[in-house]
Parts: structure tokens; C-alpha cells; sequence
């Protein structure tokens, strides 16, 4: 009997952790939203710090960087009729992304100090952020993407040489510097401004990407439990290592772009269809996770600082700048009432919930022993008595209770008297009957008189009834409630881009959910033949006096497959510096393709153009688009086993193919790549591991973690579990009792 018992203990403590939800569903985040930016145009890419909040605003056309400590129009910092986009802002100062000089530079201005170029060689500098008294971006001038260090006291800089990373913004505290580099499949890295010491954070296979930075807490986008789709994110703690990595979000959907500030993480979700930004204040626990304002517009990009969230709402001209104000959580205000207080028992009592700040869990002490933990129970008191009542109200930051002292009192059932029924007698009643008299004729009559009869009236006889007393029973009314099932939509891709600064992460959900390849070089000793493009007609470019594109200009390759959009306002030269005119696209040939190295992580799927002519550049990117037949995307995708898609851009003068941002779209059978050179380009699958040449760190596990989706994924190795535990018990009972 005892084996029994044990037994069926081991597989209540099984039952109940597979039960048991890893993440508590909670409803709006407490606080205010407000309509940040309220001029017209488009306004992008916010970042925040205490009160002062900065954008990219194209109002007048390109792009400039504006400022606002309240909400309103904002005040316009930059006047340079080029474009300047990516502004981060911390304490007095505030740096930008500047392609005033042709290529992007870093630019900087403060409240006491006037606007100046802090990194402005002729390499690109992009993707600034500043915090404190420092400035990191990322730099190619040592001919690969590393990052830069800038002291803003002394004007010192500091290269830390990296493995070639992708070009999203890197993140910045008082203490350390973090970012993505390319290894084992995209790795977080962190650097120590103390000590000089650089180390690799993350040593999954799969990709760690957009890093965001608060003091010691690091946040990021994570791949691990699928690729490309359904990305988490996951935070670690530098000064509390042993703690490992921490998971924050299990939703089936896609989790992107976080941003990081003391407690409260901010991210873009889809778990309502929608992209949304939710916040998790980890005060709290990981459990608690909350949209902050839910719409069905989508929004992007979001920055936090304090308790404050800022984000973009929308796209392109659409786009605007909002606000939240997070008040925080609190424990439940717990109050109640009931029906009636008082009456004969048996007493049936209606109890009603008043308590505010949102409860989600309630337990009631009747006071005769009896509880319940319905938000608004019946109870029935049998026995006499006067009661305490107590209610315990819960939410997610606490619960509190309410007590009211003898607040129930049930009177005894008086007894029903006995009715006394009186009864009179019916008196008997005796006549005499009158004689009768024969009278003679005779002279002397003697009469006898006729006797006095006396009658006894009958008396009347008074009965009292007895009562009928009908007593109705208090029937008892049990009420089920209706269960509410969440249904999580199948969610849709879209491509990924940089997020807010300050700390805040890349912008992957901001840029649509897609993976963004950064560049990695593979390189080759092998000759490089020269290309024999097939030709097509070339897209001319009308230029404006400022050497701007004026009108936007799409060409596409003769094959129908390749296409390449030139948008208002690029920069547009040739290899000489001089204002380019005119620009080709054709495909190549498998014969004339640059040799791919034979060993290596990528594999070419046979698709390759050349953009011309070769040598020019451009300031933003432009947008190489391959769209395919289903019968082609089957032979690309499909059958490449679904392995992830790569752009590359062949750079002559290092003979290597380098990978360039890369978004793709299954549901469209498309590619889109960022195209700031032209030169070959080609059409690359990622090799599996097994004698790829690329780095993977030792002791990882790219398997995918359990997640749950699907709902019942979490119950399978319990159930396998509670299986092999009740075999087993089994065997061994039956061994010792045979």
C-alpha cells in the first residue's frame, strides 16, 4: 500500500508541472499614451533619455533630426540638405547617422557645444549610439565592419577589431560596450571600457542578433527555437554569470527588437497579429508581459528610458511618434459587500467583489469554516452564529485583504406554536308536545289550560381551524463560467531593421521579422575570370543641382528575376567620386560567376547579376529585389531544405564574396538585399555545419529549445516521464509480490 502511495505521489508532482503555464497572461500595461510628435510628415527611429526624446523627421523632404522634452512639433537640430537619420541622445548630447559627404559619417551636437563631425573618414560610419560621456558605430575603414570607440572629453578613439559583424547598431552602458558578430551563425560580444577585456557573451549555433545594454543587463534577439521565423528574446546578467541565460518570452510568435532600462524591457510582438511593442518589468517576474497600447497599426521600434517608452507607429509617410508612461503595478485594493447581512438560518449570502487594480485571484474565508476562491461567491450558512468575513485579493504584483468583524449574523429558527382548537358541546334539547282536548257540549264546560312549554335555543359552536404552514426551501445555484479560449495566430514574416538607442536594440520586427544577414567575407585564392555580362538597356538618373536622385528609377534584368530600386534623395557616384548617370543590371552566367571558395559555410544556388557600373556607390542603400517562379523557388528554397538564404557582393580588391542585409520572404517567393556597392552579386544557401568553415563555439547546443507551441509540446517528456515511472513501479510490485 505504501509503494502505491508513493507512487501515486511521484505522478501528481509530474501531472501538476506539466499543468503548471509558463507565462502569465495579463492585460494592458497600467499607464498613459500620448501622440509624442503632432507635425505632419514622417517621423522615424526615436530614441529617448529622462524627458528629451529624438527622431528623424522628413516633414521637408529628407531627412532631418528634431528634438522635443514634451509632446508638439519639436525643434529641428540638423539643416544640411542631406539626409540624416539614426539619432541616439543621452544627457546633453545627441548623434546622428550624416550623408552629407557623399558616405555616411557620425555627427554630433550638444547643448554646449556646436554641431561637428566626429568620425568622418571616407569609409562608412553608421548606426551611432551615445551614452554618458562615449559614442560607439560601427566602421569599415580597416576594410571590414568593426567597432569604434569615441571618447567625447578627449576625442580618443578606440577600434575593437572584430570577425566581421552585420551592420545593426551596436549598444553602449557606462561600463561596456556590446555587439553581433558574425561567429557561430551571429554571437553577442561585449567589451569592458575599464580593462580593455573583450568576450564572447553568447555560444549558441543558431543566431543572437540586436543587443541591447542597460548597467550589467544585456537583451537580445534569439533564434535558437526557430530560424528564420519565431525569434525571442533572451537577457543575460554580466555581473551575475552563473545565472546563465534567461528566457524571457515563450510565445509561439515572433519577439524582436528589445530595448533595456533599469527593470523594464520593451520589444516588438506579434502575438496579436499585429506588430505591437509590450513591455516586461522584471520587478515583477518574467511572467508579467504587456502590450502598452494595442492596435492594429504597427509599431516599431521602441527606446526606453525610466519608466518612459517611445516607438514608431507605422511606416514611411505615415509614421508618427508615441509615448507611454508605465505607472507600475501594484498590489490590489480589496473590498466587498454581500446581500444581506443578517437573517434566520438557514441564510444564503450573495458576495460581491469591489477590490480595484485588477485582480486575478481571490480566496474567501466565510468565517464557519468555509471558503471559496469564485471572484463573486454564493454561500449558505447553516448554523446560527455571527461570522468574520475575509477576502484575499491577488494580482501580479501582490494581493492584499479585507476583514470585516462580525459582518454575517444568523438568528436561530424560532418554534412554530402548536394552535389550540376549542370545542363546544351541542346541548340536548327535551319538548313536550302540546295534549290534545275534547270538549263536551255541556252546559258547565271545564277548560284545562295548555301547559308553558319552555325551548332552549341550540347554542352557537365556534371552531378554530388550524393553520397550514408552507415553508419554500432556499435553492442553491451552482454556476460554471464560460472558459475563454486565446487562439495565437500562425504569424506572418516581415523584414528586420535597427531599433531605438540609448540601449535599445537593432529593430528586427521594425525591419518585419526577418532575419538581416551582416557581411561575412568568405575569401578565395582562386583567379577571379572576367564577368561577360548579358547587357540590357540602362536606367538613366536625373540628378538635381545638390547631386541627389530626384526622381525614383526601378530597372530590372532581362531574365525578369532581378530588379533594382533606386529611391529620391540617394547619392548616387561612380568609382571616380564624379555624380553617376547612368546604371545597368544583368545576369550572369554560371561560367562567369567569381569562383566560390570550395570549402566553406555558404553554397551557391545558381543565381548571380552584376550591377554597373562596377566601382559606384550609394548613400542610403538601394534594394536588390529577386523575384521567383514557384517552379524556381522550389529549386531555391525548397529543395535547398529550407537552409537560410544569403545575398553576397563580390569585392574585387579582396577577391572574397561578403555577405550583405538580407531579408526573405517566403510567402512572396522573393529576396531583398541592401546594395551600397555595384558589383557582382549572387544567390547563396548556408551549408550546414558538418565541415562548414565557419566558427561555432565549443559546448553549444544549436538544437532548439521547447517552447510551447504547440501547447501540448511541454506535456510530451512528462507524459513520456509519468510513463516510465508507472511502468517501472509496476515491474518492482510485481517482483516483490509475486
Amino acid at each position: 500500500m505504501a509503494e502505491h502511495k508513493a507512487l501515486m505521489l511521484v505522478c501528481t508532482v509530474i501531472i501538476i508541472g506539466l499543468l503548471t503555464p509558463p507565462v502569465l497572461a495579463v492585460q494592458k500595461a497600467p499607464g498613459d499614451t500620448v501622440l509624442f510628435c503632432t507635425a505632419g510628415g514622417s517621423q522615424e527611429h526615436p530614441d529617448i533619455d529622462g524627458y528629451m526624446v529624438v527622431w528623424e523627421d522628413g516633414r521637408d523632404g529628407n531627412k532631418d533630426i528634431y528634438s522635443a522634452s514634451s509632446p508638439g512639433s519639436g525643434e529641428r537640430i540638423t539643416g544640411d540638405p542631406a539626409s540624416q537619420t539614426r539619432p541616439s541622445v543621452s544627457g546633453d548630447y545627441i548623434v546622428w547617422e550624416d550623408n552629407r559627404n557623399m558616405s555616411p559619417d557620425i555627427y554630433l551636437s550638444g547643448r554646449s557645444t556646436d554641431t561637428m563631425a566626429i568620425a568622418d573618414d571616407p569609409a562608412d560610419q553608421w548606426m551611432p549610439v551615445v551614452h554618458g560621456g562615449y559614442v560607439v558605430w560601427y566602421d569599415t575603414r580597416e576594410g571590414s565592419a568593426d567597432i569604434c570607440l569615441y571618447n567625447i572629453e578627449t576625442g580618443n578613439e578606440t577600434l575593437l577589431s572584430c570577425s566581421p559583424v552585420t551592420q545593426w547598431k551596436p549598444a553602449l552602458s557606462d561600463d561596456y560596450v556590446v555587439w553581433e558578430e558574425s561567429t557561430g551563425g551571429g554571437d553577442i560580444w561585449a567589451y569592458e571600457i575599464a580593462t580593455g577585456n573583450k568576450r564572447e557573451i553568447t555560444q549558441n549555433g543558431a543566431r543572437q542578433t540586436y543587443p541591447a545594454i542597460s548597467g550589467s543587463r544585456i537583451v537580445w534577439e534569439d533564434y535558437r527555437n526557430g530560424y528564420p521565423q519565431n525569434p525571442d528574446i533572451y537577457m543575460i546578467d554580466l555581473d551575475d554569470p552563473s545565472a546563465g541565460e534567461l528566457r524571457i518570452t515563450y510565445d509561439s510568435s515572433e519577439q524582436v527588437s528589445p530595448a533595456i532600462d533599469g527593470d523594464l524591457i520593451a520589444w516588438e510582438d506579434k502575438r496579436d497579429e499585429a506588430w505591437n511593442i509590450y513591455i516586461c518589468d522584471l520587478s515583477l517576474g518574467i511572467e508579467v508581459q504587456m502590450p502598452v497600447s494595442p492596435s492594429g497599426q504597427e509599431q516599431l521600434y521602441p527606446a526606453v528610458s525610466g519608466n518612459r517608452v517611445v516607438w514608431q507607429s507605422g511606416r514611411g509617410g505615415s509614421a508618427d511618434i508615441y509615448a507611454f508612461t508605465y505607472t507600475g503595478i501594484a498590489p490590489p485594493d480589496t473590498a466587498f459587500s454581500a446581500n444581506v447581512t443578517d437573517g434566520p438560518a438557514p441564510l444564503t449570502v450573495g458576495f460581491t467583489d469591489l477590490s480595484t487594480g485588477d485582480p486575478g485571484s481571490w480566496e474567501w474565508d466565510f468565517g464557519d469554516g468555509g471558503t471559496s476562491s469564485e471572484q463573486n461567491p454564493v454561500y449558505t450558512y447553516e448554523s446560527p452564529g455571527v461570522y468574520d468575513i475575509t477576502l484575499t485579493a491577488g494580482n501580479v504584483a501582490g494581493s492584499s485583504a479585507a476583514t470585516e468583524t462580525g459582518y454575517i449574523s444568523v438568528q436561530p429558527v424560532s418554534p412554530t406554536p402548536t394552535p389550540t382548537v376549542n370545542v363546544t358541546p351541542t346541548p340536548t334539547v327535551n319538548v313536550t308536545p302540546t295534549p290534545t282536548v275534547n270538549v263536551t257540549p255541556t252546559p258547565t264546560v271545564n277548560v284545562t289550560p295548555t301547559p308553558t312549554v319552555n325551548v332552549t335555543p341550540t347554542p352557537t359552536v365556534n371552531v378554530t381551524p388550524t393553520p397550514t404552514v408552507n415553508v419554500t426551501p432556499t435553492p442553491t445555484v451552482n454556476v460554471t463560467p464560460t472558459p475563454t479560449v486565446n487562439v495565437t495566430p500562425t504569424p506572418t514574416q516581415k523584414p528586420t531593421s535597427g531599433g531605438g538607442g540609448g540601449g535599445g536594440g537593432g529593430g528586427g520586427g521594425g525591419g518585419g521579422g526577418f532575419a538581416w544577414v551582416g557581411p561575412t567575407p568568405t575569401t578565395s585564392a582562386t583567379p577571379t575570370p572576367t564577368a561577360t555580362p548579358e547587357m540590357v538597356e540602362p536606367g538613366r538618373l536625373h540628378l538635381g543641382e545638390t547631386g541627389l536622385v530626384e526622381e525614383s528609377v526601378r530597372i530590372s534584368s532581362s531574365d525578369g528575376i532581378a530588379s533594382l530600386a533606386i529611391a529620391k534623395g540617394v547619392r548616387a557616384v561612380d568609382a571616380a567620386g564624379e555624380p553617376l548617370r547612368a546604371v545597368t543590371l544583368a545576369s550572369l552566367d554560371a561560367a562567369d560567376v567569381p569562383p566560390v571558395p570550395g570549402v566553406g559555410a555558404y553554397a551557391f544556388t545558381g543565381y548571380a547579376w552584376i550591377a554597373g557600373p562596377e566601382g559606384a556607390a550609394f548613400s542610403p542603400p538601394l534594394t536588390l529585389s529577386f523575384n521567383f517562379t514557384e517552379e524556381q523557388w522550389d529549386a531555391v528554397y525548397n529543395d535547398s531544405g529550407q537552409n537560410r538564404l544569403v545575398v553576397q557582393w563580390y569585392d574585387r580588391s579582396a577577391d572574397a564574396w561578403e555577405e550583405v542585409p538580407t531579408a526573405v520572404h517566403p510567402e512572396s517567393r522573393s529576396v531583398t538585399a541592401e546594395v551600397l556597392h555595384f558589383s557582382p552579386y549572387a544567390l547563396f544557401f548556408e551549408v550546414p555545419d558538418d565541415g562548414a568553415a565557419r566558427v561555432v563555439a565549443g559546448g553549444t547546443d544549436s538544437q532548439p529549445e521547447t517552447g510551447p507551441d504547440p501547447w501540448y509540446a511541454h506535456l510530451i517528456p512528462g507524459l513520456l516521464a509519468l510513463i516510465v515511472v508507472g511502468a517501472g513501479a509496476l515491474l518492482y510490485f510485481r517482483k516483490e509480490n509475486p
